[in-house]
């Protein structure tokens, strides 16, 4: 069985969905890739990944796609720009509260187990508080947000 390349997708959901859509017709697909790293940390899908069906498929496949892509197309809901505003800034405080918190919890983390690990001393001191002064940006940061907000 030799396995074609149909298209690739930004996303794991979209890949799936396209390959589902495909299985439905009675096209068998499948889905390979990887993630990017970054969607990792963040908890999205994002990354490289194909859809693939058997060689002979391939053509049906494409004009099955670009069928439902049109009819997609047509029952679109309008989105206005302030729509999109709304969801840009809305992830941009997720950027500068999210990913921070979440550095921030894995370092905690690993600071828990240097100490649990280091001998009581001057060293596991200095280094602890070195640490937790590493975390006042991040909740500096998240304190203003919350007053502008609130306000």
């Amino acid at each position: 069985m030799s396995l074609a390349k149909v298209s690739r997708y930004n996303t794991r959901l979209d890949a799936e969905m396209a390959s589902q859509f495909l299985n439905a017709h009675g096209i068998p697909a499948e889905v390979r890739g990887t993630r990017e790293y970054s969607s990792h940390l963040t908890g999205s899908d994002y990354g490289s990944f194909e859809l693939l069906v058997e060689a002979r498929d391939l053509e049906l496949a494409k004009h099955r796609l670009q069928q439902n892509e049109e009819g997609a197309d047509k029952q679109k809901l309008p989105t206005s720009a302030r729509t999109y505003l709304r969801r840009a800034v809305m992830f941009a405080f997720m950027a500068m509260i999210i990913v921070p918190v979440i550095f921030n919890v894995a370092s905690m983390q690993s600071l828990r187990n240097f100490r649990k690990e280091e001998a009581p001393s001057v060293y596991r001191t200095i280094s602890t508080w070195t640490v937790v002064l590493l975390q006042l940006p991040t909740f500096i940061l998240m304190y203003l947000i919350a007053k502008m907000l609130t306000h």
